[in-house]
């Protein structure tokens, strides 16, 4: 690739933290040696969703602007179904807080809550209240909103600052598909590829959208799909999720927890590499 970079950064969930595998099964690891680059890898927390990954990565790259100008970014989205929320303990002396995620699997279906650790107070706390938060965090045509935003914010501003990226769907694909006039969002992890419903809005005129819908419901629109399906360098031809999983062995994830294992992590990296080098040669 005609990049001419030093750094490769990178972010993501815990497929690329490497889960209990650490550096070994990170799929960053692997496409920093294939790329010759030296890693920062900012994703090392484990549940993060996408708006964590995407804004931490802004952070991280206007602190360290010296660092960023020398680096391909390359973004692992996560589930686009988790959502970002911060936790304070009030019996403590309510200076500490708790970034977390919530995700609608949490209020739905027979097995909700079935293997929560509620000797945790935040567990707890969503455990006992779980029929007053649940509206709150069920809405799954929001949440692919949200991702949609998180997106747009992280393209604009590599773009304006022509830091070159590389995005992809690691977990579910976010673009949804038509079938018999409904749209569906599919390949969401902890339910093992069910599909979600989603709505979709196909107003023509976008400012009437903007004025009667935007304020009133979480509703998207046609051309707002098309405008993230179309990105250049966002890629979601394979999730990296279908890719480990949609085998008939278990070579590229056994022994890491359902999660990529050192082979599946370097195979990712070699998969992503010619996504690369096609994308930026051209």
């Amino acid at each position: 690739m005609k990049l001419n970079k030093e750094y490769l950064i990178t972010n993501g969930c815990s497929f690329t933290g490497g889960h209990k595998l650490g550096v070994k099964g990170s799929w960053a690891t692997h496409l920093a040696q294939d790329l010759d680059l030296d890693l920062i890898n900012l994703g090392l927390v484990g549940g993060s969703g996408n708006e964590i990954i995407t804004q931490n990565t802004i952070n991280y790259a206007t602190i360290k602007s010296n660092i960023a100008k020398d680096s391909l970014f390359v973004i692992q989205l996560s589930e686009c179904l988790r959502y970002l929320i911060n936790w304070n303990d009030w019996e403590e002396d309510g200076t500490d807080s708790i970034l977390w995620h919530i995700t609608p699997n949490e209020f739905i279906g027979k097995d909700a809550f079935k293997w929560w650790d509620l000797t945790s107070k935040l567990n707890k706390h969503i455990y006992d209240n779980r029929y007053a938060l649940a509206p709150f965090f069920s809405n799954i045509t929001f949440s692919l909103i949200k991702t949609y935003w998180n997106i747009i914010n992280f393209v604009n501003f590599c773009e304006s600052n022509n830091y070159p990226y590389l995005i992809f769907d690691g977990i579910n694909n976010h673009i949804p598909y038509s079938e018999n006039g409904k749209w569906y969002l599919s390949g969401a992890s902890e339910n093992h590829g069910e599909t979600y419903k989603i709505k979709v809005s196909y107003e023509s005129d976008f400012k009437e959208f903007v004025i009667l819908r935007a304020s009133s419901s979480a509703i998207l629109h046609i051309n707002l799909i098309d405008y993230i399906k179309g990105l250049k360098y966002y890629y979601n031809d394979i999730t990296m999720f279908k890719f480990i999983f949609d085998r008939d062995n278990d070579d590229y994830y056994k022994g890491n927890d359902g999660h990529p294992n050192e082979l599946g992590a370097k195979m990712w990296a070699k998969h992503l590499v010619p996504v690369l080098k096609e994308k930026f040669d051209e």
